[in-house]
């Protein structure tokens, strides 16, 4: 408290086949904070850099893959007790390939459906005017957007005429069938007019003339069109109940599969701070005094003690006396204080060698809100919204900003009571002061 945890400078020197373990091992501890070695050692300049590239291509095109599978699954990533992934990436990517295989599957036929659906809608929009007991075709021309023919196919092209006219918006109603030949009423789209007669060509269609008072459109196949919508709004709907099914099987495997490849992605860009000798690496960097001992231990551990490290407090270390070297400052406080070196940084982070004010801060800050806001009744209300976000949420940050205004609504009640007041009532207690 009132001065920055101690620092440890680490210069590791490690033979070159174990640069993955290595790296690895550092991202997993998480506390060693990188600098280039010829910044501290002059003679480590001349040494060559490590030239890593930012992110492999098999590394960026797995993640690009997995992320894509997340998006399609609508499935937002999460790190909280993730299991990590022990099989060889060859496993992986067939698992990854069947994953894909079946979305794609599932997306591409509720498209489809939705397209269908689609198309029919706007063609029940563009006949709402017709009436409910059919539509009359002596007054088809009435319509300036739709065109309409009637007349004979043959049955077996029926299906040919069908996947003709797939790509146009249009009905197609078959409406008996006499001597191999179906009677149809085709409704489309005025624009699509000859796209529609060129079908019908293909065909062999023979159109024929409708009398006075003869309907095209029965009732019954205007209702068959609302229970074809529904039909189609039930399948998308059990289609994208598969989709949700799918994203919340897979949802542990997807996020697995990307935490491991941005591990990788971070293991790599690390390399970029490695200088390089013919058979080894060296490496330098700062680590808080707390962590030191357990970093050296997992780094002899993982090398099998063939790694050399040397350690050097910052204090010992001219440089850092003379100010000529800035050292990575970690705050140390109580666990009271520590919610407010969230207000401490807001003015700036302490050098190294300095005081640190968040314990002057965080009293201060207490004493102000509540002289400035005491109120029983209001400082409860934020002593509770604090409490909530202190103890359910699970990022650490807000975790540390529901402690902050806990103790916030804390000062207030304590003020509240001396100043009388509860929900800006002054009457109802007895002020102490």
């Amino acid at each position: 408290m009132f001065t920055p945890e101690k620092m440890i400078h680490i210069q590791m020197v490690f033979p070159k086949s174990e640069l993955s373990s290595v790296a690895e091992t550092i991202i997993r501890d998480g506390h060693l904070h990188f600098v280039d070695p010829g910044e501290i050692e002059p003679w480590a300049k001349d040494l060559p850099q490590y030239l890593a590239e930012e992110e492999p291509e098999a590394v960026r095109v797995r993640r690009e893959r997995i992320e894509n599978l997340l998006h399609a699954l609508q499935i937002k990533p999460q790190w909280e007790g993730i299991q990590p992934l022990e099989d060889p990436w060859e496993i992986l990517d067939e698992k990854i390939k069947n994953i894909e295989s079946e979305v794609e599957k599932i997306r591409v036929e509720r498209e489809n459906k939705f397209k269908e659906f689609s198309r029919i809608e706007k063609l029940k929009m563009l006949l709402g005017e017709i009436p409910t007991l059919g539509f009359p075709l002596e007054s088809k021309e009435a319509y300036s957007y739709l065109y309409v023919e009637t007349g004979r196919v043959f049955e077996k092209h029926l299906d040919i005429l069908k996947e003709h006219l797939r790509p146009l918006l249009h009905l197609l109603l078959p409406l008996g069938t006499v001597k191999e030949k179906t009677l149809v009423l085709i409704v489309g789209l005025k624009r699509d007019k000859e796209k529609i007669q060129s079908a019908l060509s293909e065909v062999r269609f023979e159109p024929i003339e409708w009398g006075k008072g003869e309907y095209a459109i029965p009732y019954e196949e205007m209702v068959q069109l609302d229970e074809k919508l529904f039909s189609l709004r039930n399948e998308i709907q059990t289609l994208e109940s598969q989709l949700a099914e799918m994203a919340k099987r897979e949802r542990p495997f997807l996020c697995s599969a990307l935490f491991r490849l941005r591990k990788e992605r971070l293991s790599h860009r690390i390399r970029k701070y490695f200088r390089k000798t013919d058979h080894t690496f060296f490496l330098s960097g700062w680590i808080p005094e707390s962590q030191e001992t357990s970093f050296v231990q997992s780094i002899q551990s993982i090398t099998e003690n063939r790694c050399v490290i040397q350690r050097i407090p910052a204090e010992s270390m001219e440089k850092v006396r003379k100010g000529h070297l800035q050292v990575p400052v970690k705050l140390k406080n109580p666990w009271f204080f520590k919610p407010f070196e969230m207000l401490t940084t807001l003015y700036g982070t302490p050098t190294y060698r300095s005081v640190d004010p968040t314990p002057l801060v965080g009293l201060s800050f207490l004493l102000m809100f509540g002289i400035m806001f005491g109120d029983v009744g209001h400082g409860l209300v934020l002593a509770l919204v604090g409490a909530l976000l202190w103890l359910k949420m699970k990022k650490q940050s807000i975790k540390d900003m529901g402690k902050l205004i806990f103790f916030a609504g804390c000062s207030s009640i304590l003020f509240g009571f001396l100043f009388g007041s509860i929900f800006g009532y002054e009457e109802t207690l007895p002020h102490l002061w």
